[in-house]
C-alpha cells in the first residue's frame, strides 16, 4: 500500500473510531457540514483587486479530494477536479486555472508524467503547480521539481501549511483560512 493510501485509511479508521465514541467527524456529517457553513457566512470570498481564482485538484482519493475542495473553497477559489492524471492535464487545457495541486502518486498517468505534459503545452506552461506527496526521499521530491512542479507539500499536512505554499505560489491573492475545527462551538 503507498503511502499516501496508509494515511487515509488511518484518517478513516481514526474518524469512525471517534464516531464510536459520539463525536461524527465524517465531511458528510452534520457537525462538518454545519462548521463549513458558518465559516462561510464569516468569509470574504473576494479579494477585492481580483474575482475568485480557479483551482485544479488532482487528486485519486475521493475523502482527500473532498477535504481539499472544501478548504480550498472556503479559501476563496472555484475548484475544478479530476481524478486520474489524463483527466487533469485535459481539464488543465479546458479550464485554464491560475493554480494546479497535483497528486504524485496515482493509478495509470501519475502526477509527474501530468505535469509533463502540462508544462510540454504553451496553453498551460505557465500555471503554477503544487505537488501534494506522500513522498519524501530527497530524490523523489527533487523528481518533483524536475517535472515541472512549482513547489510541493508532504501528506499528511495542515491547511495553514497549504495555505502558505499556495501564498507563495500566489503572492497577489489575499487568503483567509478557518480551520475546520476550530468553528465556534466547536472542537475536535
Amino acid at each position: 500500500m503507498k503511502a499516501g493510501g496508509m494515511f487515509l485509511q488511518l484518517f478513516g479508521h481514526l474518524i469512525r473510531l471517534l464516531g464510536k465514541f459520539g463525536m461524527p467527524v465524517t465531511c458528510n456529517s452534520a457537525f462538518y457540514r454545519s462548521a463549513h457553513s458558518l465559516q462561510e457566512l464569516r468569509l470574504n470570498r473576494f479579494n477585492s483587486q481580483a474575482a475568485m481564482k480557479k483551482v485544479l485538484i488532482i487528486e485519486d482519493h475521493p475523502d482527500m479530494l473532498d477535504i481539499l475542495s472544501r478548504q480550498l473553497e472556503i479559501m476563496g477559489f472555484a475548484v475544478v477536479s479530476a481524478n486520474t492524471g489524463m483527466e487533469g492535464v485535459t481539464k488543465a487545457i479546458e479550464e485554464k486555472p491560475q493554480l494546479i495541486l497535483m497528486d504524485i502518486m496515482m493509478p495509470g498517468m501519475d502526477g509527474l508524467e501530468a505535469t509533463r505534459l502540462i508544462r510540454s503545452n504553451r496553453e498551460t506552461e505557465k500555471i503554477p503547480i503544487l505537488a501534494i506527496t506522500a513522498l519524501c526521499r530527497e530524490s523523489e521530491l527533487n523528481a518533483c521539481i524536475e517535472a515541472g512542479c512549482n513547489d510541493y507539500i508532504l501528506k499528511p499536512f495542515n491547511f495553514q501549511k497549504l495555505k502558505e505554499k499556495i501564498q507563495a505560489i500566489l503572492p497577489n491573492r489575499i487568503l483567509t483560512f478557518y480551520p475546520i475545527s476550530k468553528a465556534k462551538g466547536h472542537g475536535v
